[in-house]
């Protein structure tokens, strides 16, 4: 009670200061720094990083958008506000690595507010941005948004916050750079109809700096195919090993020592009973023990009966993926990948350029 008391004052008092207009954060923004006055914080723009607010403002209202931007600033080795705070040295060294700006940062900075003078009320500190400038930024910030809702024939692109099931979801890795695959789709015409069609990218593939990787995607058809033929041939040429995996990793805790422990409760009942009856153990103290032991065996059969049910379910998974363990030796590959068959035999797949691939299995490692 004492703890959330204080925890309410807190919050008042953080609240009365924005209302005065004071800073409450933590790092002042890019282009600012914070400054003291009658016992209360606020933001002043700061010599150098102001500027470069102001120009990248500028550079989007010429018309650059935000990759163009990013790569203006790499050019003239700009240091990211990460390692801007942290050095406080607004330029890289010519000797050090130097890492790209990321979009979100060009983004939040478009979009802050804060730049126009203005944190919880307007006029709180001093300005770095006309409000006409920003608006006109806001203005072409959300005719971005309004121009890739609409469907575009040529090219629509976005990373995929999709319902469709994934089957390669954290198996997908950049062979070259060790990154997780990011998938993204595009929507295309064909037959007159709008299609969406997926792609797995390496993250770093669009970089430009240091950390930039020379692996870009791979279409989900490609990929399919592939590794159906891989699992195809690789799976016929381990088909021991592969049959033997499915038995192991398909299987669960015996129902069976269930069962022995529900007979040794019963065991136990009957000797407190004759501890009773020998006059070992006084009434009160036979029935709180008899409800002990029912109540424990009660809880067994419900997990008995649960454990049952689970069985059944992974004896139909194991009889679905037998069948398909079956197919693919007997050289059927036009059915569907599955995304437990795939958790059973692979532990990863690498995406190398030219839309490569290597699989590692469980069983037999790198082929």
């Amino acid at each position: 009670m004492y703890a959330k008391d204080i925890s309410v004052k807190v919050k008042s008092a953080k609240e009365e200061r924005k209302k005065q207009g004071s800073y409450t954060g933590g790092l002042a923004p890019y282009g600012y720094r914070i400054g003291c006055r009658d016992g209360r914080k606020y933001l002043i723009p700061q010599e150098g990083s102001k500027d470069m607010v102001k120009k990248i403002f500028d550079l989007f209202l010429s018309g650059k958008n935000k990759k163009e931007i990013i790569r203006w600033l790499y050019e003239h080795r700009v240091a990211p506000p990460r390692e801007y705070h942290r050095t406080g040295c607004l330029y890289a060294q010519k000797q050090e690595e130097l890492q790209q700006w990321a979009e979100n940062t060009i983004q939040m900075i478009l979009k802050n507010s804060v730049y126009i003078g203005c944190l919880h009320q307007e006029d709180t500190h001093q300005a770095i941005i006309s409000k006409e400038q920003f608006q006109a930024a806001a203005d072409r910030l959300n005719s971005f948004r309004l121009k890739y809702t609409v469907y575009s024939p040529v090219r629509q692109t976005a990373f995929a916050e999709s319902s469709e099931k994934d089957v390669f979801t954290g198996l997908l890795f950049c062979g070259s750079c060790g990154s997780k695959m990011k998938r993204s789709y595009q929507y295309r015409k064909m037959d007159g109809r709008k299609v969406r069609t997926y792609r797995y990218c390496c993250p770093r593939a669009g970089r430009i700096d240091c950390l930039s990787c020379k692996t870009k995607d791979i279409s989900l058809d490609t990929l399919t195919d592939r590794v159906k033929k891989a699992l195809s041939q690789d799976v016929v040429l381990s088909e021991a090993e592969g049959k033997k995996l499915l038995a192991v990793r398909g299987r669960i805790h015996n129902p069976l020592a269930l069962q022995r422990r529900q007979e040794q409760i019963i065991r136990m009942k009957s000797e407190q009973y004759l501890k009773y009856c020998r006059g070992q153990s006084s009434m009160e103290e036979f029935q709180r023990k008899k409800k002990e032991l029912e109540n424990r065996k009660k809880l067994l059969s419900v997990k008995q009966k649960e454990q049952i049910e689970i069985e059944k379910q992974m004896d139909a998974k194991r009889a679905r993926q037998n069948q398909w363990l079956k197919d693919f030796i007997s050289g059927r590959e036009n059915h569907e990948l599955h995304r437990e068959i795939l958790e059973i035999f692979i532990d990863k797949i690498q995406i190398y350029p030219d839309s490569r691939i290597q699989i590692v299995y469980f069983f037999q490692g790198k082929r």
